[in-house]
């Protein structure tokens, strides 16, 4: 009997893809074919090989574990940006959060039978992971329903920010980023409709995720948070609503110079709040695009709220261009 467990065909399908594209992106940034093996963990003799498989294969590849060229295109970007920016375990995490999520969901039962003719019917992903990854895949879905009708709204493009926008849920106990499901590449504008660059996976936001473990840190209850812009339009449309809002500062010309900057002036916003906000509101600053944070109980609430700022933002925007 061949030992061919599952893990060993997503080795050989989507580890072997992402390192492909991956070596791609970082010799297009201009390392050199030793420094990318260096960084990926793998020969130089590997990473030269790599640079000449074309897309068909690469399309094909992906067509074999069920994913879209694009996602896997996103995972590797996102993982090129963790080890740029010394971070190489979120990279890791998200790596292994889509090879979980792949197994837990049956997408790769058909294949890997193929693969491994010996089980004709193989539960074992299923059954194993399914204590733990129930809930989390639940989570993931939860995001994903979301971003549709974010992606289906023809007012939420209007809320995009220059950084362009993100959703996040929490674990119950989170307690790091990587316990926070967000889009690796965020939300962007495309075509005048909002379109989410990824999918939904466990360490998919940094920034974001950041900002609603520290919310969470009082208000427990709060486990999504849905980034946008803010200017007059939304302030409107947040007093409207009769959203509470909390601001982080009150001095709009602040020097960032450091992510923890914005950490810090929320942390001392929320030390003397005496009720749950609705909307984070961040003035921005040198460095810095003002920006809004809706929060909410789970990724639809946050949602709703969020297409209810959109439309009347987009009233206020056709009044005041009259």
């Amino acid at each position: 009997m061949a030992l061919r467990p599952p893990c060993d065909y997503v080795i050989r399908r989507l580890l072997l893809a992402t390192r492909i594209i991956a070596s791609k992106m970082l010799v297009k940034k201009g390392y050199s074919q030793f420094a990318v093996a260096r960084m990926l963990g793998v020969t130089q003799a590997a990473i030269n090989k790599y640079l000449s498989t074309n897309e068909k294969t690469i399309s094909r590849i992906a067509r074999s574990i069920g994913m879209d060229v694009n996602e896997i295109e996103e995972l590797a970007r996102s993982i090129v940006e963790a080890v740029l920016g010394s971070n190489p375990l979120s990279g890791l995490t998200l790596f292994c959060s889509h090879c979980i999520m792949l197994r837990a969901s049956g997408q790769l039962c058909k294949a890997h039978s193929m693969y491994d003719k010996t089980f004709t019917e193989c539960d074992v992903c299923s059954r194993l992971l399914s204590a733990v990854t129930r809930c989390n895949l639940v989570l993931v879905e939860s995001v994903k329903k979301a971003v549709q009708l974010l992606e289906l709204s023809e007012f939420f493009p209007l809320l995009i920010p220059q950084v362009y926008s993100n959703i996040v849920v929490a674990k119950r106990n989170a307690s790091t980023i990587n316990d926070v499901v967000g889009i690796p590449g965020r939300i962007v504008r495309y075509n005048d409709r909002a379109k989410a660059v990824g999918e939904p996976v466990f360490g998919g936001s940094r920034h974001l995720a950041k900002i609603l473990l520290l919310v969470r840190r009082k208000y427990p209850e709060i486990t999504s948070a849905l980034n946008i812009k803010f200017d007059n339009n939304v302030l409107k449309a947040l007093n409207m609503l009769g959203l509470k809002i909390v601001y982080t500062i009150h001095a709009p010309r602040r020097k960032i110079t450091h992510e923890r900057d914005v950490f810090r002036d929320l942390s001392k916003a929320l030390e003397s709040l005496d009720y749950r906000p609705d909307v984070i509101i961040d003035l921005g600053g040198v460095g810095l695009e003002p920006a809004s944070y809706v929060l909410g109980e789970d990724p639809m609430d946050t949602v709703y709220k969020t297409l209810r700022i959109a439309e009347l933002y987009y009233r206020f925007s056709r009044e005041s261009s009259k």
